[in-house]
């Protein structure tokens, strides 16, 4: 798929070069993301980035559910790159996958716990076509038309 912006391939500036040179360690390639959105942010933002992962290290969720729920973020916004990468994680970490690929029927799946169903509920959508005010985008709407950047 052609993004809208032309990949930056040869990037300017020791931090962009060492974070390419880390994807490609880590990938096996520079992640299009990262030539595409993060290459153009300001330096701050990758510090900030930077901190998402010390406090991923706080979490008190059991690292299964906190990668359920950023799968269940990443089918609702549609974020195919997120979907991707948080499967290629999940199957990094030897989580199990049937799980993740019952990830839609959740709600009644016996492979989720009690606390795995109100983690993922959390983020379901809550409001109704009625409740909306103008110019709002309606849940049933929500997975065309939200877009990720890094999707």
């Amino acid at each position: 798929m052609d993004t809208f912006l032309a990949p930056i391939e040869k990037p300017k500036g020791l931090a962009l070069k060492l974070a390419y040179a880390m994807s490609r360690w880590q990938f096996g390639k520079v992640l299009t993301p990262l030539k595409v959105v993060y290459a153009r942010l300001p330096l701050a933002f990758g510090i900030f980035v930077s901190k998402i992962d010390k406090l991923d290290r706080k979490l008190e969720l059991p690292q299964e559910t906190a990668f359920l729920v950023r799968e269940r973020v990443a089918r609702l916004n549609v974020c195919l790159f997120c979907i991707d990468i948080g499967r290629a994680m999940v199957i990094k970490s030897s989580m199990n996958e049937a799980k993740f690929d019952a990830l839609d029927e959740y709600e009644t799946s016996p492979l989720f716990s009690d606390a795995e169903r109100a983690a993922l509920l959390s983020n379901e959508p809550t409001q109704s076509n009625e409740t909306l005010g103008a110019g709002l985008v309606a849940p049933a709407d929500q997975r065309t038309a939200r877009t990720c950047p890094a999707g």
